[in-house]
């Protein structure tokens, strides 16, 4: 195994610790217009893009409003917590310092979107520890497939086996790993009903990200 010189983080719920705020965001716009979401429509549109969710719950319950629209009123009530309130994962930070002091790369690869993201980490004041920040929505995929994680490694100039990816989401762990990449899982409450599937598909796994330091100094030793 060849030494890390690389990492790619999903955003929610691995970086930032935003999932508690997305898991009814769509359910209580729906509830808001008098309309009975299914019981499991948070967890159908778990692994969407925003706009693929949006897509999907305008279809699914017959709105009149435009996607335009829809996107508009959901994305309202969120802005201001990413703006104004949203907070990085445990061990994030000295993680993030970690990798920037050590001349490792880092991008964000993420189904959200920068509107979103990006202020997030200018007011946390991480944006200069990573270098690019990826989205889903501008490369036009979603990570049912890994090819966000392999533009990210093709930007870094650098083969799978340098790179970590780390992701708290089942799905994003799955493609990953299908295209050979090293993944280490983290904890996050939204994904705990997959907890076990993702811990045994991860080379690691961690509650609190600045553990992954170790995990990666142990790497450089092997290597």
């Amino acid at each position: 195994m060849k030494t890390i010189k690389g990492v790619i983080f999903d955003v929610d719920g691995t970086l930032l610790d935003s999932m508690g705020k997305w898991s009814t965001l769509t359910s209580d716009y729906l509830k808001e217009r008098g309309i009975v979401p299914d019981a499991d429509l948070d967890e159908t549109i778990f692994k969407m893009t925003v706009g693929g969710a949006i897509q999907y719950v305008k279809e699914r319950y017959h709105l009149e409003e435009s996607e335009e629209e829809i996107q508009k009123a959901c994305l309202s009530r969120i802005v201001a917590f990413y703006r104004d309130e949203v907070q990085l994962k445990k061990g994030a930070r000295e993680l993030l310092c970690y990798l920037k002091e050590n001349d490792i790369r880092v991008m964000t690869a993420s189904s959200g979107e920068r509107v979103l993201q990006e202020p997030a980490f200018e007011r946390l004041g991480v944006r200069d520890e990573i270098e690019e920040l990826l989205f889903c929505t501008e490369l036009h995929t979603d990570k049912s497939t890994p090819e966000i994680y392999r533009i990210a490694a093709e930007k870094m100039h650098l083969s799978t086996d340098e790179i970590v990816v780390f992701e708290d989401a089942l799905h994003g762990v799955e493609s990953a790993k299908s295209a050979g990449f090293l993944v280490c899982g983290v904890e996050d409450e939204a994904s705990a009903q997959d907890r076990k599937k993702i811990m045994a598909l991860s080379d690691w796994y961690v509650q609190d990200l600045k553990d992954a330091i170790k995990m990666i100094c142990f790497q450089k030793k092997k290597s």
